[in-house]
């Protein structure tokens, strides 16, 4: 009858002491084997209709249903070595205050879980609630999951968090597991009165706390997590996306591994409707993570999301793969190409450490003078092997960068060759640093050195680039014809390698009638998943002519007919990974007006027209991923170089060099010393069109 209804013969923990009794945690020796004639009470398997649970106190089990009861223990509704999920998922819905997790013979093994309102989960010491392996197939299964929860406290036993949330880390990273990030420990969605207290949360296939949201505009409010050691996660310790009122205190992130951005703690707002408010950190630790330790990636804010208010206080980081504080907040301009405002709020660190951090101390990139308040108080950045203090811009900004105050900032370095302060202008705006105050104090061979910021030292040591600031031009693509058309067609034509990563768009010409035949390649960037991706070409009137998917990591020809006379526009968006062109039976430029080179190695030519009276080249690389370039006039003559791009660098000809107008050269090569890879190229005040053949080059009518 036992196999009838379940499959197989069961062991439960038993009910002899009930007689006696006994309401406590059923010992794990006591088993006896539950016949089809017991009178238990009973549920119906989760996700079944037909099959029936017996529980192992019947009894304890439905005082609790009838709220006779308001504390219980877990294995009242029983244990199974090899799939627990039935008796936990049916205890934490059962309405009890208060659920105490015993410590079992083995690991309570669970598929994913679901929490409950106005609960308090407790696991004794030594428990351990473990994924169970073959299981979280999907992409966002998570070992627990509080969704629009409230009232919830999920806490160890005592401080020492010997109670263990568990998960299958190397296995989600392999097939026949999808790659994702979204496996969390435990995943905290728009709930609210919320702790987390006293666990170690590891080997999980996403982040061992996620907060984020189930329903847009309703954030998590007052999460306080407290001693949580998170251990080993794939994509970070812990993601905060909205939080409002969170407190994290006395807790561990360490050893984060396994994709992007592996941070101890991240946090990073989807979308403007989010919000970062009174979120509070004290005596945390963030050590051994593959990324930085404490990771602010806010672009995705702006003006209309409620101000950021966060603090950071007697933190320390250590011995992070990246930088100990990462701070970026503007992304420069809005989904539809305008113009973003900032966020607002601030950022206040006091009584920080940050030491052995293989990049930056502190890196704060894209903070522009009209965002947040960033505020440094009793700081101490110890040996990084990157520069100690950095801040940068980013490639959209809009304005100066700045806004930051130093108070009592000491670092610690034994490298006599490097500056312990840098600004490094990547924007092609190129606007410069301002508003930055205070001091910085270093300590080097026993000797103090005092760095003061005063708008005099500013200009001085980091002048703007940009001086000119002339416009990206916008253009019309039916106003564009051939430079050079060959009588009797070019036939099929290589175009040189040049890799163009997540965005391109290619403009090519073709006559009514004629073939359109073109060979492209979409090629493996880093570890980021990847897909066939969706195309279309846009014919010059417009409608949309339907392509088959790009596959990955394959080059793909394809062909179509042209009808009208003009302009087929191929745009490849969405991707992570890079374009390249390798074929083409027409005319084809490249739309410049922000592209994204890729270790780009050759020649592009770009057409000044006649009469122009000025126009600029911008390259835009990082000390990270350099760049080198060579600018050539129409007559061969060299006219600009730098080996190597380090920020953002710009060419202005003489007015009679520009007024001559013609076919000018980029030649792109690999700098000498450092990384080489993403660097941007912009045009400024002439068409934005370029090409890698003179012979293939569109130009105005």
């Amino acid at each position: 009858m036992m196999d009838l209804l379940f499959g197989k013969r069961f062991f439960f923990s038993v009910v002899l002491l009930g007689a006696l009794g006994f309401t406590g945690a059923v010992p794990v020796n006591f088993t006896v084997c539950v016949s089809a004639a017991s009178t238990l009470a009973s549920d119906t398997v989760p996700g079944t209709e037909t099959q029936t649970v017996l529980w192992a106190r019947p009894d304890l089990v439905q005082e609790v249903l009838d709220g006779k009861r308001t504390e219980a223990v877990a294995s009242w509704w029983g244990f199974d070595a090899e799939d627990s999920t039935r008796f936990l998922q049916a205890a934490l819905d059962s309405g009890v205050k208060k659920l105490t997790i015993d410590r079992q013979a083995s690991e309570w093994i669970v598929r994913p879980l679901s929490g409950a309102s106005n609960l308090e989960l407790v696991l004794q010491d030594g428990v351990v609630i473990l994924a169970k392996r073959g299981e979280y197939l999907g992409t966002s299964d998570a070992l627990l999951r509080l969704r629009k929860c409230e009232n919830v406290i999920i806490r160890g036993e005592s401080p020492s968090a010997k109670a263990v949330l568990r998960m299958w880390k190397s296995d989600y990273q392999k097939a026949p597991y999808h790659a994702a990030e979204w496996r969390h420990g435990l995943s905290i969605l728009s709930s609210k009165n919320v702790l987390v207290q006293d666990l170690t949360i590891e080997y999980t296939g996403g982040d061992g706390i996620y907060l984020g949201v189930c329903e847009r505009g309703v954030t998590n409010e007052n999460v306080t997590i407290r001693r949580v050691d998170c251990n080993e996660n794939h994509r970070q310790g812990i993601s905060v996306i909205s939080a409002k009122d969170l407190l994290i205190e006395d807790t561990l992130l360490r050893n984060t591994n396994g994709t992007a951005p592996q941070a101890g703690i991240d946090f990073e707002p989807n979308h403007n409707t989010e919000e970062l408010t009174n979120c509070v950190m004290r005596r945390c630790v963030c050590e051994g993570n593959y990324g930085d330790g404490y990771e602010f990636y806010l672009p995705n804010l702006d003006r209309s999301s409620p101000a950021v208010s966060i603090l950071l206080e007697d933190c320390v980081s250590r011995g992070n793969r990246r930088n100990g504080i990462f701070w970026t907040a503007a992304k420069g301009k809005d989904r539809k190409g305008n113009p973003a405002e900032p966020l607002r709020g601030t950022l206040t660190v006091r009584n920080f450490t940050t030491e052995n951090e293989t990049q930056c101390g502190i890196l704060l990139r894209g903070n522009p003078i009209d965002s947040a308040k960033l505020e440094f108080e009793n700081v101490e950045v110890k040996k990084p092997m990157g520069t100690p203090i950095l801040l940068s811009s980013n490639l959209d900004i809009q304005n100066a960068c700045g806004n930051v105050k130093f108070t009592n900032v000491r670092v610690i370095d034994e490298n006599h060759d490097r500056p312990i302060f840098e600004f490094r202008d990547i924007s092609t705006e190129s606007l410069g640093m301002a508003e930055v105050e205070g001091e910085i104090l270093c300590e080097r061979n026993g000797k103090t050195e005092k760095l003061t910021f005063t708008p005099e030292w500013i200009r001085e040591n980091y002048p703007i680039k940009n001086t000119r600031r002339l416009p990206i031009l916008p253009f019309d693509v039916s106003e564009l014809v051939p430079y050079s058309e060959p009588a009797d067609g070019m036939g099929e034509t290589n175009i040189p390698m040049m890799r163009i990563r997540h965005d391109a768009r290619f403009l090519f010409f073709a006559k009514a009638g004629e073939r359109l035949g073109f060979t492209i390649r979409h090629t493996r960037v880093g570890r980021q998943d990847a897909r066939d991706l969706p195309m279309a070409m846009v014919a010059p009137d417009g409608k949309k002519i339907p392509l088959e998917p790009l596959p990955f990591m394959k080059s793909t020809a394809y062909e179509i007919e042209a009808r009208q006379t003009g302009i087929y526009v191929l745009e490849c968006m969405g991707s992570p990974h890079s374009f390249h062109l390798e074929k083409t039976t027409v005319p084809v430029s490249i739309d410049a007006s922000k592209v994204n080179f890729l270790s780009a190695v050759g020649n592009i030519y770009f057409m000044v027209p006649k009469g122009t009276k000025e126009f600029g080249v911008c390259i835009s690389a990082s000390d990270g991923e350099r760049a080198s370039a060579a600018v050539y006039a129409p007559n061969g003559e060299k006219r600009w170089e730098m080996d190597p791009i380090c920020s953002t660098e710009f060419f202005y000809p003489s007015e009679e060099e520009a007024l001559e107008g013609g076919i000018w050269r980029i030649q792109f090569r690999k700098p000498k010393e450092g990384g080489f890879e993403d660097f941007f190229l912009r045009l400024q005040n002439i068409q934005p069109i370029i090409a890698q053949d003179p012979e293939l080059l569109l130009i105005e009518k």
